[in-house]
């Protein structure tokens, strides 16, 4: 099931707290004068330790109405927001199980803290958050998966491929002994997305199929069009783009049937990069465009980053190097705002493909050891195979001037 409900929605609202506060603070003034002079009329001491209990009871019902009764509405709504997301900026699953729904008011505040923290892409302060919330006590097998998956999510933003393999394997694990279908969906799908980035294609579509299969039996529609939209992805690194375009289309459909612009855009840019690959300039720029048009409208940032990169590479493939810089400037600056590693590397090692067209070799040296530099640090094996490529091109026609 997917969770709807948000922790912490039992209890007083803060006007029903005041109502009540006040009520007895009036009630208990008219029991204690009452006593009072009950007491000073009649002498009587039995009166007014009447007067003394009801008073401290008074005190003590305010400061149980006081107590908080859940976590922060701001914390509330970023699990709302969490609910209806599904899938990170990185392209991984997210899922939250039944911990919006939950009792345990600290499971559920730290868990909301790691998700904000992520959002603002303060990853390491996320981690810090769900790795606090797995060391409460009666965490449920299906809740501790969703932790794990979210550290994973976590350790991937920061393009961390080995740790958040481990992190999503962990996932796996505990979402199988809970029988919890989509938290293995959720998984499964993002491990396939691990070894992809790790150019382990035969791995990734092992994990991809199995996630899809898992999607299609409980109905999530959009789980589904992610793992098609992720195969098709693997079909293009493989070469065969008619088999990638007819995945990639199939889950466009799907995402287009579900309105999810930002899904909806990521797909639009992957089928003008197949385009841009059989050659076809014109209808790749359209699609790039059009996806640029709708993470634009919607506020999403990575998505606007990796579209301003695809549009530079079609001016760079259409002669126009100045115009292709541009475009992959643009897009490396808000890379480097969102600490998005992997792009940013991405448009350093664009940039330094520009400069080495525009005959700028020393330039293009420096941009393309950088690229290097960060797909090194986090694992990218297939970019640092292309890289070193290129800068054996590049250095070889430095030589070549110089004889």
């Amino acid at each position: 099931m997917r969770a709807r409900a948000l922790a912490g929605t039992n209890g007083f609202d803060e006007m029903r707290k005041k109502t009540w506060i006040i009520v007895i603070f009036i009630v208990d003034l008219l029991i204690l004068g009452f006593s009072c002079y009950v007491s000073f009329k009649e002498q009587s001491t039995y009166a007014l330790a009447i007067a003394l209990i009801t008073f401290l009871g008074a005190i003590k019902l305010i400061l149980e109405i006081l107590k908080p009764s859940g976590i922060k509405q701001e914390l509330r709504e970023v699990i709302a927001e969490e609910l209806d997301k599904r899938i990170e900026p990185t392209g991984a699953s997210s899922w939250v199980d039944g911990i919006p729904q939950t009792k345990n008011i600290n499971l559920a505040t730290l868990f909301a803290k790691g998700l904000k923290y992520k959002k603002n892409f303060e990853y390491d302060k996320a981690i810090k958050a769900f790795i606090g919330a797995l060391g409460l006590k009666d965490i449920k097998e299906s809740e501790t998966g969703v932790l794990h998956l979210q550290i994973g999510n976590s350790f991937y933003g920061q393009s961390k491929l080995e740790e958040a393999l481990g992190s999503y394997k962990q996932a796996l694990s505990f979402a199988e002994r809970a029988k919890d279908d989509e938290g293995k969906a959720a998984a499964s799908g993002n491990i396939g997305l691990i070894y992809q980035d790790k150019g382990d294609l035969h791995e990734a579509l092992k994990y991809h199929q199995e996630a899809l299969r898992i999607d299609k039996e409980i109905g999530y529609r959009e789980g589904e069009a992610k793992h098609l939209g992720n195969m098709g992805l693997i079909y293009q690194d493989r070469g065969d783009l008619d088999q990638a375009l007819k995945y990639l289309q199939d889950a466009l459909k799907i995402q287009k049937e579900t309105g999810l612009r930002q899904y909806e855009a990521n797909q639009l840019g992957n089928i003008g990069n197949v385009y841009h690959l059989k050659g076809d300039l014109d209808r790749a720029l359209k699609y790039h465009e059009e996806a640029l048009k709708i993470h634009k409208d919607i506020g999403f940032r990575e998505g606007e980053a990796s579209d301003l990169g695809n549009i530079g590479l079609m001016y760079q493939a259409k002669g126009d190097p100045d115009q292709a810089l541009k475009y992959h400037q643009d897009a490396l600056k808000i890379h480097k705002e969102i600490g998005f590693r992997e792009g940013e590397a991405n448009q350093l090692g664009n940039i330094g493909n520009v400069y080495y067209l525009k005959g700028d070799l020393d330039q293009a040296l420096k941009y393309l050891k950088e690229a290097l530099k960060i797909f090194e640090e986090i694992g990218m094996r297939p970019e640092v195979e292309q890289i070193l490529r290129n800068l054996k091109m590049v250095e070889e026609k430095k030589k070549g001037r110089k004889k």
